[in-house]
C-alpha cells in the first residue's frame, strides 16, 4: 500500500525529510510517485482525495495463507482520519 499526504494534511517525520535531502536523485511529485507504483504493479487500485491525498494498493503478490487487508472500508478509515485532521488543524 502506498499513501502520498500533502504537508498541508500532516507533517512529515523528521527522519524522513533528513533521508530524503540526502539522497543525490531528483524527487519525484506525489502523482509521478502513485502512476510508478500503479504501473508497476498491474492490479493496483489508486485513489485521490483532492490536492492532498493520494493512495493505492494492490492485492499482487500477497500470500494465499497471510492476504493482506485493505478494502474499501480501510479507504474509508483514511478518508475520515484525514477529515478529522484537517478539521483540527482549521481549530488551531
Amino acid at each position: 500500500m502506498l499513501g502520498v499526504f500533502s504537508s498541508a494534511i500532516v507533517t512529515p517525520p523528521d527522519e524522513l525529510v533528513a533521508a530524503g535531502s540526502r539522497t543525490p536523485s531528483p524527487k519525484l511529485s506525489s502523482t509521478a510517485l502513485v502512476n510508478r507504483f500503479v504501473e508497476t504493479n498491474g492490479s493496483a487500485v489508486s485513489l485521490q482525495i483532492g490536492d492532498h491525498v493520494q493512495l493505492a494498493y494492490t492485492h499482487q503478490n500477497e500470500s494465499v495463507f497471510q492476504p493482506r487487508c485493505v478494502s474499501s472500508h480501510n479507504l474509508l478509515r483514511w478518508i475520515q482520519l484525514i477529515t478529522t485532521v484537517r478539521f483540527f488543524r482549521n481549530l488551531s
